[in-house]
């Protein structure tokens, strides 16, 4: 028979307990801090929703986490039974919260077009930011708190599988599901012409009202912040279009213009149909043949402007790809803890089984500032 180091692992449960605390602050108040510093927050779904979770996490995190450190540091449980029933329900409140709240960062994806059309964003946001709270209050409260033994038993009134079952097993199966169908539903909707790597459309030089084809050798660079329902530009801070182009009036050659590799990984691309390009008469000069345009406008002969390179599918690719790589982490982190807690197994030995559910118990509560992590990368997209 196997014991474990029993001095050790107090030890090392005391050192996680407070490394746990300082990270769950230090991540989530960052993330949050990020968020607010962002230009009009409060009207945008997406971070009123990353700062509604990441103040769940400081909030229902924090109680059952210092309640534990009290724990392992006084070497005694603690014997009121409130307290401690309180601790089990903060902990499947924030799994059932966070869990929620994934799926509605994916319906708030496909809603966003329609929320700015409607005009409504700030209230929007207050709105899609409280769904996971709201459901939460009314699923999970109940369920732990109601008909509740405070005195002698110190038990919920319903079964503690019936408690896991519907805190961590519906949330976290519900996430990854919901966020597979997302990014499905948005490749789904990318256009061939959409896909880096295809041929752009022919590019036209418009000059003194006539359009002279490009077939040319193309190098160019651009930094568009011009929005438009047709095209955004993949770099938010940019301020004019800078284009460098090499022109060769061909009538009789069709045009050709190949992406360089840069502008490639960069996933810069063109919507079909021809682009017109109405240079400044004072910054083109003509030798042997060919226009070397300085500064040039891009825009359509009736003077529209347009911003040609970068998609709006492109960021919600990546958006719909991080969404399921933290629905897959939280699902990894959350879920083993519950079904250890729910399962009897016989274990062979005391060290095998200290050794397991300390682990599962650590990565349930890693959830609260690795997930936090993930966020913050997935709210620059």
């Amino acid at each position: 028979m196997f014991f474990p180091d029993y001095v050790a692992l107090s030890i090392a449960d005391k050192a996680l307990s407070v490394i746990f605390i300082i990270l769950i602050c230090v991540t989530n108040i960052a993330l949050v801090g990020r968020q607010l510093s962002r230009p009009m927050f409060y009207r945008n779904a997406k971070l009123m929703a990353i700062i509604s979770l990441a103040v769940g996490d400081i909030i229902l995190a924090l109680f059952p986490g210092v309640i534990t450190a009290k724990i392992y540091f006084n070497q005694q449980w603690i014997p009121i039974c409130r307290v401690n029933l309180l601790s089990s329900t903060y902990f499947s409140l924030m799994h059932f919260v966070f869990g929620i709240g994934l799926v509605v960062l994916c319906a708030e994806s496909h809603l966003r077009d329609f929320i700015k059309k409607s005009g409504k964003e700030t209230a929007s946001a207050l709105v899609l930011s409280s769904v996971p709270w709201i459901i939460g209050l009314i699923v999970i409260l109940p369920l732990c708190l109601v008909n509740a033994e405070y005195d002698f038993f110190c038990r919920t009134g319903v079964s503690l599988k019936v408690i896991i079952a519907v805190s961590v097993f519906v949330p976290t199966s519900l996430a990854v599901l919901v966020c597979v169908v997302n990014i499905c539903v948005t490749y789904s909707t990318v256009k061939p012409h959409q896909i880096v790597g295809t041929r752009p459309p022919p590019v036209v030089y418009y000059h003194n009202n006539v359009a002279i084809p490009v077939n040319q050798e193309t190098q160019y660079s651009a930094t568009s912040g011009v929005n438009s329902d047709s095209y955004l530009h993949k770099q938010d801070n940019a301020k004019e279009t800078n284009l460098s182009l090499t022109f060769q009036p061909s009538m009789t050659n069709t045009p050709q213009l190949q992406p360089t590799a840069q502008q490639s990984q960069a996933g810069y691309y063109q919507q079909p149909g021809p682009v017109y390009i109405t240079p400044h008469s004072h910054q083109t000069t003509v030798q042997q043949g060919y226009y070397q345009p300085g500064v040039v406008n891009i825009g359509r002969p009736n003077g529209q402007t347009v911003a040609p390179f970068g998609a709006p599918s492109s960021n919600r690719r990546k958006e719909a790809i991080m969404l399921l790589a933290i629905a897959i982490f939280y699902f990894v982190m959350v879920l083993p803890n519950s079904g250890v807690a729910i399962t009897n197994i016989d274990w062979p030995n005391p060290l095998m089984f200290s050794i397991v559910t300390q682990t599962v118990s650590w990565l349930s509560m890693a959830r609260s500032w690795v997930t936090p992590i993930m966020m913050f990368f997935y709210s620059k997209f």
